[in-house]
């Protein structure tokens, strides 16, 4: 074994292993290591230790580490991190301890055979299909050893313990089409009656509930479909599709009914593609069940599309949803989403009808008519911008911002976007720095800073659109541009008079906090230290700001490390005063930064200083000493 293995195992302490593993489940393996539960050490040859770990059974159990990392197998059911690894690994540093010879196993080793099996069983599903081959052909041999008689009462048998079997022989005991039409097709209605009214529930905790089971009604539909009963096919499924609609909208299974009921519903699509409806009854069928699916149950319907239909059956198909578009009332005010939505939905087919009709013409006017209708300004602005139109998509752009920026910023938002995309295409690098930068000044953050400087460098301009960006996050004014007292104007990008000021902040400027961040971004130290001084001294100190002081104190370590050890202090003892392990926890994340930084400034003794102070000051804190302990504790090697 690779000595590098030997090193980095060494090191490792017991706050290590909690880490990786967890508290608890460290806590068990010490258990089973100190109860004698783990045997046979062996090391490989790749740099991996295994042995037998016992308990109410035995397993093999590996581990391996590499850069501080540790992975491990087990065949027991959790698999990895487990006590046995934990308790493998404990056992493995006493073993080294004692200059006890750990020996080299084999490739054939039983234990790895163990692992490698159990992987293999979570992984790869060709064993299981090879045991059932195996099984089948067990069984046939079986069978031809009994007589008619004895197979008849194992049949009879079978179908009382299991009821399905008798559905399944029932339909495949349907041969002749008078049959199928007087028998089958009653019973499967009476069939999705039945199980469309079953309540059904899923409790994933604790694995239990009930599902419904349209196994038997899916074979009945193929049975049907296959014997040349497309139209009676439809029927059921148009029937199957509302009442299963309505049973998904009382379940609570996490969608299991909803599946059901998808897998049949494929059936049904094959049934609609087959049946003897003209072409352009059946695309509205298709249409319709669309645009009533709630559920996601129709996701197969694609499988119908898949056919070619002519022009004349696209045309009339198109003025049949125009006509029902026409009929359509138009939603009575913003705020009827659902309404809108549909509707939408609605001329997304036109289009694509008039588009296969041939009758490309009419699709831009109707989507003006529409965008007013039903706020879908982008998708008119895209249809201009497809066209090459580019004019009359910023005017699309811009009438659509006025009618939806208050009400819907959402789709404001992304008309921005599209402005920003035609802006991009024909390199109007100020332009699209101007959009960036009005974003960027009525929601300020980090990230739309960072975005400006590209195009803003482009057109040559980043830094004056730099100083009138750090001016809005000390005084939360908007450049000059937007002042109309001011006659020389000194911002150099355009005004899209898309965005403008006026908004109300829900923050008070300066924005010290994103001027951090951008000193962080921009590496500049003294200008940390300046924003961070004013920051501190306006604030008090916030537990939404733990990350942002942990940034600073970061940033500034190489070059003003008694202030990252102060900070980082501040925050490990805001943690240590609201008491309890997970809070002594994370003020140990701390607490370490601490070590390491006084470690490389060979300040051991301050540590030590620090660390003894918190003991004395907590001394009546029993889980913070504990995690003080671990905190100081040598590697477990050296502490055995």
């Amino acid at each position: 074994m690779p000595n590098s293995f030997f090193d980095e195992l060494k090191e490792i302490t017991f706050m290590d292993l909690e880490n990786w593993a967890g508290e608890k489940i460290v806590s068990r393996g010490k258990s089973y290591q100190k109860n004698g539960y783990v045997s046979d050490i062996g090391q490989t040859e790749d740099g991996k230790i295994v042995g037998w770990v016992h308990g109410t059974n035995t397993y093999a159990t590996a581990v391996s580490i590499k850069n501080g990392i540790i992975e491990s197998q087990c065949t027991c059911p959790y698999w990895d991190n487990c006590k046995h690894a934990v308790a493998l690994i404990l056992e493995f540093l006493v073993t080294l301890k004692k200059n006890h010879t750990v020996p080299i196993v084999k490739s054939n080793d039983p234990r790895l055979q163990l692992l490698d099996k159990n992987d293999e069983e979570y992984n790869d599903f060709n064993d299981y299909e090879e045991k059932l081959t195996y099984d089948k052909e067990k069984i046939k041999h079986l069978l031809k050893t009994k007589s008619k008689k004895e197979l008849i009462q194992m049949l009879i048998n079978a179908s009382e313990m299991y009821p399905d079997i008798t559905n399944d022989w029932h339909i495949n005991s349907v041969s002749s089409p008078m049959t199928l039409d007087e028998s089958l097709i009653k019973k499967i209605h009476k069939q999705i009656e039945y199980v469309s009214s079953e309540d059904c529930w899923w409790d994933g905790w604790n694995r239990s509930g009930h599902i419904a089971d349209y196994s038997y009604i899916k074979k009945g539909l193929t049975k049907l479909l296959n014997a040349g009963y497309s139209d009676e096919v439809l029927k059921l499924g148009e029937f199957l599709f509302k009442k299963g609609t309505e049973q998904v909208g009382r379940s609570n299974d996490d969608g299991a009914t909803a599946m059901e009921i998808e897998n049949c519903l494929k059936v049904v699509f094959q049934a609609l593609s087959a049946c003897s409806m003209p072409d352009v009854d059946k695309m509205e069928k298709a249409i319709n069940f669309s645009l009533n699916d709630q559920y996601w149950l129709c996701s197969d319907i694609d499988l119908f599309w898949e056919k070619t239909f002519d022009q004349s059956s696209w045309s009339a198909l198109a003025d049949r949803l125009l006509k029902r578009l026409q009929d359509m009332p138009l939603p009575k005010n913003s705020e009827q989403f659902h309404d809108k939505f549909t509707r939408d939905r609605l001329v997304d087919y036109i289009m694509e009808a008039l588009q296969n009709a041939g009758r490309e013409k009419e699709i831009i006017p109707l989507c003006m008519t529409e965008a007013e209708n039903t706020d879908n300004y982008p998708r008119i602005v895209r249809l201009f911008i497809e066209a090459g139109r580019t004019k009359e998509a910023e005017t699309w752009i811009r009438k659509g911002y006025n009618a939806t920026q208050d009400r819907l910023p959402g789709i404001a938002s992304a008309l921005i976007h599209e402005m920003e995309k035609i802006k991009l295409k024909s390199k109007d690098w100020a332009y699209v720095a101007a959009i960036k930068a009005e974003r960027f000044f009525l929601d300020p953050s980090l990230s739309c800073f960072k975005e400006i400087e590209k195009p803003a460098r482009k057109a040559g301009c980043w830094t004056e659109v730099r100083k009138a960006s750090i001016h809005f996050l000390e005084s939360g004014t908007w450049p000059d541009a937007w002042d109309d007292s001011v006659k020389n104007k000194k911002w150099p990008l355009p005004v899209t008079g898309l965005m403008k000021p006026g908004k109300k902040y829900y923050w008070s400027f300066p924005r010290y906090d994103i001027l951090i961040e951008i000193a962080i971004h921009e590496k500049n130290v003294k200008e940390i230290i300046h924003w961070y001084e004013l920051y501190t001294s306006k604030n008090t100190w916030g537990w939404n700001d733990e990350n942002l002081h942990d940034s600073v104190a970061t940033a500034v370590m190489n070059h003003y490390p008694d202030k990252s050890i102060t900070i980082w202090k501040q925050i490990a003892e805001i943690h240590i005063k609201k008491t309890g392990k997970k809070e002594y926890r994370t003020a140990a994340i701390y607490l370490k930064k601490i070590k390491s930084l006084l470690k490389r400034q060979k300040k051991t003794n301050e540590w030590k200083q620090y660390i003894q102070s918190l003991r004395e000051t907590n001394k009546r804190k029993p889980r913070l000493i504990e995690t003080l302990d671990e905190l100081e504790s040598k590697p477990i090697y050296r502490s055995i």
